[in-house]
């Protein structure tokens, strides 16, 4: 029995394994047996047929799952696709902040308790592939089709059928992928404009509007570009702010 060291060496079917034990609270001892059960891929009959002893002696091997001074994040796409609907690319790079906008949306719907926003959370980043599309070349840099808020009550209804911890592997990958965002964008997210944040907790619209302008393009153009790139625009942003405010003559105390 291998069983993988650290978070990169997870599979497809390891990571969704884990997903309901990441995302609920209980007891430690009993999530780490659950643990190493999915991480040993064993089935049913040969994990029943472990002596209680070797499974005893092997917990230790997945405390690196439970590591509080380093939780588990991953943001690898691991689930590239399902049931024919497709992810978004790992560490966001082909997001875009129309999906950005709706998916924080629901996001935060989650995190307030609401677990049927896990299925709308899905809708955002999952779509079906476009027609014909050359996978190998990619010359789209995204092979789903485009978002459509208006079709999000539709791909809704998909998504209640699919297994819940594949859309809690969904959530903590776009918790993981999220967390990374906003640790690299320092001036987008931790700004002294509480407006600004505030905007940020319910949703991407004002962040979008305020990226709006004859430089970029109105409001529809923002919510096609790409999530990296609108936080390298606001950071410049920030940055000439605090540029010209700090030519500005100081105030008299």
């Amino acid at each position: 029995m291998t069983l993988p060291e650290y978070a990169h060496e997870l599979t497809t079917t390891q990571f969704i394994g884990l997903a309901p034990i990441l995302y609920s609270d209980g007891d430690e001892v009993t999530f780490k047996v659950q643990a190493l059960w999915v991480l040993s891929g064993l089935g049913v009959y040969r994990w029943k047929l472990l002596p209680a002893e070797v499974i005893n002696r092997c917990l230790p091997f997945v405390d690196w799952v439970f590591d509080k001074q380093a939780p588990l994040k991953i943001t690898k796409q691991l689930i590239t696709q399902y049931k024919k609907y497709h992810g978004p690319d790992s560490d966001f790079d082909n997001l875009k902040m129309a999906e950005f906008h709706f998916s924080e949306l629901h996001y935060k719907a989650i995190l307030n308790g609401n677990n049927e926003a896990l299925n709308d959370l899905a809708a955002v980043l999952y779509r079906k592939g476009k027609k014909k599309y050359n996978k190998k070349l990619n010359p789209d840099g995204d092979l789903r089709i485009a978002f459509n808020a208006n079709e999000m009550a539709y791909y809704v209804k998909k998504m209640q059928q699919w297994p819940v911890k594949v859309k809690q592997a969904i959530f903590l990958w776009y918790d993981a992928c999220r967390e990374e965002l906003i640790k690299n964008n320092p001036l987008v997210f931790k700004n002294e404009d509480k407006d600004f944040i505030s905007q940020f907790e319910t949703g991407l619209y004002g962040m979008m509007r305020s990226l709006a302008g004859d430089k970029l393009g109105d409001v529809n153009h923002i919510e096609n570009m790409y999530v990296h790139t609108a936080m390298l625009e606001i950071g410049l942003m920030r940055e000439e702010e605090r540029y010209i405010e700090s030519k500005l003559p100081k105030k008299p105390s």
